[in-house]
């Protein structure tokens, strides 16, 4: 973070960004098929689809155990939920009001790119911002792949981890985000959410928190809707 904001070493981060977007968006001229791939990725209804794998990789880490952990694994969920809520809702207005920083996506600065809601004009992609910065889109990709690097097996970890590069890929090729607003504006504020819950007693106080809510909703749901559970 300091190398980025620091005027003696920024140069080279806004280098790695122009060359990095140079590299992504420009791989748009290898054919329409490619193009269409990517305006699809670009759609807003992608980010649905991200969001249903996240689900999906929730409920096999939660697949198979006891209740009780089950219960505490939800809790601690709900404990970063409400904290990258919070993140979410405090960090743009900080940087943009307070600081006044703002920054428009390589689109809408650079010339010689690739408008992917030109090339493709049949499907809504999102291809500029005018505040590009921080990546709300990284820092949530991000967030979930470091809470299940901490907390769930390798191979949930794992596949956390491909959707969080995959999915963040998509805003680079198309021009929406630079580099920087994924990696400094996504990635660091991510790394001290999860540092602060998981390796602080912070994340233990809220989930027990959290615990007694969770209960009274499983409650709630019919026993054949709820997560198999593990019998012995």
């Amino acid at each position: 973070m300091a190398s980025w904001i620091l005027p003696v070493s920024r140069g080279w981060w806004d280098r790695l960004d122009v060359a990095a977007f140079r590299f992504l968006n420009g791989s748009l001229s290898l054919g329409e098929w490619w193009q269409v791939f990517w305006a699809l990725a670009n759609n807003r209804g992608t980010d649905v689809f991200s969001g249903t794998l996240i689900l999906f990789l929730i409920i096999s880490w939660l697949w198979g155990r006891p209740r009780d952990v089950q219960n505490m694994k939800l809790a601690s969920l709900g404990a970063l939920l409400l904290f990258m809520g919070a993140v979410i809702m405090s960090l743009h207005p900080l940087i943009i009001k307070w600081i006044g920083y703002a920054r428009p996506s390589p689109t809408l600065v650079l010339d010689g790119v690739f408008w992917l809601d030109k090339l493709v004009p049949s499907i809504d992609a999102k291809v500029a911002d005018r505040s590009s910065f921080p990546g709300d889109h990284a820092f949530i990709l991000v967030t979930f792949a470091l809470f299940f690097i901490f907390l769930g097996p390798w191979r949930t970890a794992a596949v956390a981890s491909l959707l969080a590069l995959v999915f963040n890929l998509p805003r680079l090729v198309g021009g929406a985000h630079w580099l920087t607003d994924g990696v400094i504006g996504g990635a660091i504020p991510a790394l001290l959410v999860v540092s602060w819950l998981l390796a602080t007693p912070l994340g233990y106080y809220l989930a027990r928190m959290f615990l007694p809510l969770v209960r009274g909703i499983m409650m709630l749901i019919p026993e054949r809707l709820r997560i198999p559970e593990h019998r012995l």
